[in-house]
């Protein structure tokens, strides 16, 4: 039985590195059909992420900050998010 369950494992085995899926052939395939090159696809979503990087450092201020801790499990979270929105007039009701 073990002689058996090795040679059906091998063969499985055998089967799957014969016909693995080739996705980078598709992606190519897919690209080429668009009219990209490979190259080209990445420098535009490069790009497009430094884009999308800078208008959310635009929004964001990162030089005034506070640093706001949700409560322990022990603790009451009505009780901390009430003096949090006394003592923290940023914190929105």
């Amino acid at each position: 039985m073990t002689v058996g369950a090795f040679v059906g494992l091998a063969q499985f085995r055998k089967l799957n590195y014969q016909y693995k899926r080739n996705d980078a052939v598709v992606y190519k395939e897919q690209l080429k059909h668009m009219g990209l090159d490979e190259d080209d696809y990445q420098m535009q979503t490069t790009e497009s992420l430094k884009k999308e990087y800078e208008k959310v450092m635009e929004k964001l201020d990162i030089e005034h900050w506070d640093n706001i801790r949700g409560p322990r499990p022990w603790e009451n979270s009505r009780e901390i998010q009430e003096k949090m929105r006394k003592n923290n007039p940023k914190v929105s009701a």
